[in-house]
């Protein structure tokens, strides 16, 4: 309920219920790590019908998450699938997101380690109320 009074007050009227998926541009967004050590700014989907959080291609990219970070990722390799794609991801436990310095969340970010069919995702926030 926290979260939701705060994505509600942040942007104005939004409504879980009404509006699905809102997409956070224009916003400082900044996503951080300690192990592995990742800083980096994200455009991201608040998708507020997902449970799952992803980190999008053109931010690891951007980020420049080496495969060295990539191997302190926790757990095994899971199958998830998100709009047409079919990815395979490790869980990057301890991501500390920030929008707008309003908004600190920490959540459990699945990090795409091999595509298996598909085009990668953006950045999706998953939010189930």
């Amino acid at each position: 309920m926290f979260l939701r009074t705060k994505v509600r007050s942040l942007f104005g009227l939004l409504d879980a219920q009404s509006v699905p998926r809102t997409e956070v541009r224009g916003l400082s967004n900044t996503l951080t790590s300690e192990t592995p050590n990742i800083f980096g700014f994200v455009t991201a989907i608040i998708d507020t019908g997902s449970p799952t959080s992803i980190l999008g291609g053109a931010d690891i990219q951007r980020m420049r998450i080496s495969q060295i970070q990539m191997q302190k990722l926790v757990g095994e390799e899971k199958e998830v699938n998100l709009e047409s794609a079919q990815i395979k991801t490790r869980i990057l436990p301890d991501a500390h997101l920030s929008i707008s310095n309003k908004i600190k969340v920490k959540i459990p970010l699945h990090v795409p380690v091999k595509i298996i069919r598909g085009i990668p995702p953006p950045t999706i926030i998953g939010l189930i109320f």
